[in-house]
């Protein structure tokens, strides 16, 4: 189930308001761009505890939170990520970490408590790379099985999971940012096709 592909767009409306539309001749083309760049912005809000957050899908359920890198499975230069009847191939692995209580919750703040700065949610795109990921985040259950998925590519900043409710949150500019910038600080340094072919 993809939830994003490759898209040509440089703008993508998310949740379009139908007061702000109506608006919309009122303003400037430069006016109006203004006013998309800063709804895209992440504001971040205290919205969840940490308690709360530990009670949300999928982390609730886990018996382990690992987020990993990922070699090209299907062909060259074409990815998914590597599990299969919920099972991780680790010979297709590159780098994994699991995640500390600490470090979930961290994840968690980041995906549940930054989102659009203003209630008319507009999200920004210039971005044409298609989708070819090299990361994830897994859940895994008592048994040592990724019940639980969110594939990402960094490249093209879209991701995909393997039920509908589980996402990353509102995608406001800086999201995908914030997650990269988790990914290395938990020692995942490959985080585009471009470290996987060259480094």
């Amino acid at each position: 189930m993809l939830k994003f592909i490759c898209m040509l767009s440089l703008l993508y409306l998310v949740n379009f308001a139908n007061a702000q539309q109506t608006q919309r001749h009122k303003l400037t083309l430069e006016e109006y761009d203004a006013q998309i760049q800063a709804s895209s912005k992440c504001l971040k809000r205290n919205t969840y505890s940490v308690d709360k957050r530990r009670l949300m899908f999928p982390f609730k359920g886990a018996t382990k939170v690992s987020i990993i890198s990922f070699r090209d499975t299907t062909s060259f230069m074409v990815s998914r990520i590597p599990i299969k009847d919920a099972v991780l191939d680790s010979g297709l692995v590159l780098e994994e970490k699991v995640l500390t209580q600490k470090e979930v919750d961290q994840l968690t703040d980041l995906i549940f408590n930054y989102g659009f700065k203003t209630k008319i949610k507009y999200r920004l795109i210039t971005n044409f790379q298609c989708y070819d990921p090299h990361n994830g985040i897994l859940f895994y259950d008592e048994n040592k099985h990724v019940n639980n998925f969110i594939e990402i590519c960094f490249d093209c900043q879209k991701f995909r999971s393997n039920v509908e409710k589980l996402n990353l949150g509102e995608n406001c500019t800086e999201k995908f940012t914030l997650l990269k910038s988790f990914f290395l600080k938990n020692g995942v340094t490959k985080l585009s096709s471009e470290d996987i072919y060259t480094k």
